[in-house]
């Protein structure tokens, strides 16, 4: 049942990560358009490619985490011997999943508090707590990918060294 879920997650994050990157990718065409030719809501492109680019960010940054893909990780690890991998995996891991815990709630807080003032954007006149919204979501999932991560990699090393022993 848990990975079931898990997969359906990940499903739906790379959808609406390719969602707003075709959203973007569409809308950065009509801008070009409406440069020579005048469209009647160019208004709002530059608005839709920026707060498009804050979901992206922060869905691609879950979906790196989750696929171990993140740069960080990555520059780490690559110039480290394989044994000791394991050990800055996790500490990477410990270091992270504090670090969006604490962006999660700080970010959850930002948002409660621009939809108490009610804040809206420019041109769309859109609520920004939903564009917003993207920063705890994001951070969220990057909570839990970290957590599982920290479980797979300490279920490998222990593993490791069981059979070490």
């Amino acid at each position: 049942m848990f990975k079931w879920m898990y997969t359906q997650l990940s499903r739906f994050e790379e959808f609406v990560a390719i969602f707003f990157l075709g959203l973007m990718t569409i809308v950065a065409f009509l801008q070009v358009i409406g440069r020579h030719t005048p469209l009647p809501f160019s208004s709002w492109f530059e608005e839709i490619l920026r707060y498009s680019f804050v979901w992206i960010t922060m869905l691609g940054g879950a979906v790196a985490l989750r696929k171990g893909t993140h740069i960080g990780v990555n520059f780490l690890t690559r110039f480290i011997p394989a044994k000791k991998q394991l050990y800055v995996n996790l500490w990477c891991e410990l270091v992270s999943f504090p670090v969006c815990l604490c962006l999660f709630f700080l970010s959850l807080k930002l948002v409660f508090k621009i939809k108490t003032f009610g804040t809206i954007s420019a041109s769309m006149e859109a609520p920004m707590w939903l564009i917003v919204g993207a920063l705890p979501i994001g951070f969220l999932l990057m909570v839990f990918h970290s957590f599982l991560s920290f479980g797979r990699e300490m279920r490998c090393l222990l593993t490791s060294q069981k059979k070490g022993e």
